[in-house]
């Protein structure tokens, strides 16, 4: 009966992409991201991608289901901005990992915090400056990588 569960739910995963993709609602949010992104300069588009990351790691803290869901939508998005595959993957990478060392419900994060008895306050006052640092970092590597034209693909 578990298998059951587990099929049922793929089945619906699927159903639900298949409704997106079908009912253009992927292509709309495809246009509607790359617009605003479009309307950057050429060296914050990478920085662009990876806050659009950062954010939505704060409503979908998993990384693969977040990979699962906004891969098939930040590939097209990164073609239509002018980054290449990896340039695109890179900024997933960054703006997933760097954003998990801050957000309060990343459970390893919390975890670790818990068992070293470091409230959370504490912590956020401690990491925002590395966080920056970080995101900082992550821009230049990002941008360097746009205008190089990084990777075959």
């Amino acid at each position: 009966t578990s298998v059951a569960g587990m099929i049922i739910i793929i089945v619906m995963a699927n159903a639900i992409g298949l409704i997106l993709t079908e009912g253009m609602i992927v292509s709309t949010i495809i246009h509607a991201l790359s617009s605003a992104l479009s309307i950057l300069p050429d060296f914050l588009i990478p920085f662009g991608v990876m806050t659009l990351i950062s954010i939505l790691n704060v409503i979908i803290p998993s990384g693969s289901a977040k990979a699962v869901m906004l891969m098939p939508v930040l590939a097209p998005i990164g073609q239509i901005v002018g980054m290449s595959a990896q340039t695109t993957v890179l900024a997933y990478t960054f703006g997933d990992g760097f954003s998990n060392f801050i957000i309060p419900h990343d459970s390893c994060n919390i975890s670790y915090l818990e068992a070293a008895k470091i409230p959370y306050p504490v912590w956020v006052k401690f990491m925002f400056r590395l966080f920056l640092w970080w995101c900082l970092t992550g821009t230049v590597i990002l941008t360097a990588l746009y205008y190089i034209g990084y990777g075959p693909f």
